[in-house]
């Protein structure tokens, strides 16, 4: 590994100090690829693209070829989002028998092992920076995925059932779980980066849709249709923010929320119609 870190210091991607930190986590028992995320190095991209080339495998500008890369439903149904997720990779193409995916390790292969495991099917790798991979993985999981995956919940256990009671549930303590209150908070943190006005959650019977106004226009989001089953409690998370009743169901309750974002406060008025 210490051939690799003189080799980036060769190509001016390491400076003298940045190279003496990765040494050192990697003394420490850090991955290589941990090593230089914590270092002072270059960009990310620079790095990958470097060690694209060393290692022979592609290099994916997701920033400027998203469009050409997206995954299909039926090529991401095939794998498992607890896997994608936990270690950060992207299946995005099918071809000759195998599946490219994403990966921002170009040292680790544990996920991609995990990912041939659990599927069956042989996969490879392609690089792409980590910040982009989690952009894509927002877009084509959902922003829920995660909710799901720390619930315990994936796609091939949950169904939507006719005969859902919220009453069965005790809201005020689902409300609380950590995966609720952190869905709710990507929810609202992707409306502030998307510049959205206007935040709906509206249920239905077979799916939880949430829009975002932007400038004026309603854009859906993309929510894994399971979350539908977390309805009650996601509303009940909204008005233990905005200090409303979570057991009137039958009236409008309005109220607001004040968040800091970045240091920026930000007050938002909710509206709770049934």
């Amino acid at each position: 590994m210490n051939d690799i870190v003189q080799l980036l210091a060769d190509e001016n991607l390491l400076d003298a100090e940045s190279a003496q930190q990765v040494r050192d986590a990697l003394a420490s028992g850090k991955s290589m690829d941990d090593a230089l995320r914590t270092a002072k190095t270059a960009s990310e991209d620079k790095i990958l693209r470097f060690l694209a080339t060393y290692f022979d495998i592609p290099f994916i500008d997701l920033e400027k070829d998203a469009a050409t890369h997206a995954p299909t439903k039926e090529l991401l149904s095939k794998f498992p989002a607890s896997i994608l997720l936990a270690h950060r990779i992207m299946p995005i193409a099918e071809g000759d028998g195998m599946v490219i995916v994403l990966t921002s390790n170009a040292f680790d292969t544990a996920g991609l092992d995990e990912l041939r495991l659990a599927s069956g099917i042989e996969v490879t790798p392609a690089l792409a920076t980590s910040s982009e991979i989690d952009r894509f993985t927002k877009k084509y999981l959902g922003v829920g995925a995660d909710t799901l995956q720390s619930l315990g919940v994936n796609d091939d256990d949950v169904t939507v059932i006719d005969d859902f009671n919220e009453d069965d549930l005790d809201l005020g303590a689902a409300a609380q779980d950590a995966s609720i209150i952190k869905f709710v908070n990507q929810v609202l943190a992707e409306a502030l980066e998307s510049r959205a006005t206007d935040v709906h959650v509206e249920p239905f019977e077979d799916q939880l849709r949430v829009r975002y106004r932007i400038d004026g226009v309603l854009v859906e989001a993309n929510i894994p249709p399971q979350v539908r089953k977390f309805h009650p409690a996601i509303v009940s998370r909204l008005k233990i923010l905005s200090h409303l009743d979570i057991a009137e169901k039958r009236l409008p309750q309005d109220g607001r929320i004040r968040l800091k974002v970045a240091g920026r406060e930000i007050d938002l008025r909710v509206s709770v119609i049934p």
